[in-house]
């Protein structure tokens, strides 16, 4: 079982279930991670290349072609440095994975992002998360909570079995499901969590977004 609950203890005024669940997370094939290096590169590029120029105009005073093409393979090379790291750092040193602990309690979200030791590639080739045997000792790890009161909306991704927690203004975490049936069940319960807390504050709005569910698929 990738996911437990825990039931609601007698006299608590407030439900103690709890989902917890390890995914497999790739990371030189997820379509996500792929996307936002996509965007740092564009802005890198452009943003190295614009420097560039300017520079170019405010110390040489004159710009020639030359001067372009020098400017425009310093931002290539650089963004071919930033590939090639990536790539590195994906395939070779994670060998294209990590593991997620994912925990979704009373209080809010939590995740831990776990480094797995060395295994085979045919087990994390992968383009979305995937089953993983848990971590129970693990090395090394960065965690990270989320509570309920910051997350104003879900947006599922049903094709990549991924949810987006999102604040007022930016994506707050996005939760890997292993498998279909870990992602409704952590989609139900983000989605009762969000109805209990705007029903609470006595806000009819909508919080839940079913726009991005199959955006992906």
């Amino acid at each position: 079982m990738t996911m437990t609950r825990k039931p609601q203890q007698q006299g608590s005024a407030e439900s103690s279930e709890t989902l917890r669940w390890f995914a497999g997370v790739p990371i030189g094939t997820n379509p996500l991670i792929l996307m936002d290096l996509g965007m740092v590169l564009a802005i890198l590029w452009a943003g190295s290349f614009v420097f560039l120029i300017f520079l170019q105009l405010l110390f040489g005073k004159t710009l020639n072609r030359i001067q372009i093409s020098a400017a425009v393979g310093f931002a290539s090379f650089l963004a071919l440095f930033i590939i090639g790291a990536f790539l590195v750092i994906s395939f070779l040193i994670f060998q294209n994975r990590y593991v997620a602990l994912f925990r979704f309690d009373s209080e809010g979200v939590f995740c831990e992002s776990i480094r797995k030791g060395p295994g085979s590639f045919r087990e994390s080739m992968h383009w979305r998360p995937f089953p993983i045997e848990p971590v129970l000792n693990a090395a090394k790890s960065v965690t990270r909570m989320v509570p309920w009161g910051r997350i104003h909306t879900l947006e599922p991704a049903a094709g990549l079995q991924v949810i987006f927690l999102k604040g007022t203004k930016k994506t707050l975490m996005r939760i890997y499901c292993p498998d279909q049936n870990t992602f409704e069940q952590a989609l139900a319960f983000g989605r009762a969590r969000l109805f209990d807390r705007f029903s609470g504050e006595g806000n009819s709005s909508a919080s839940i977004d079913d726009e991005g569910a199959d955006k992906f698929d």
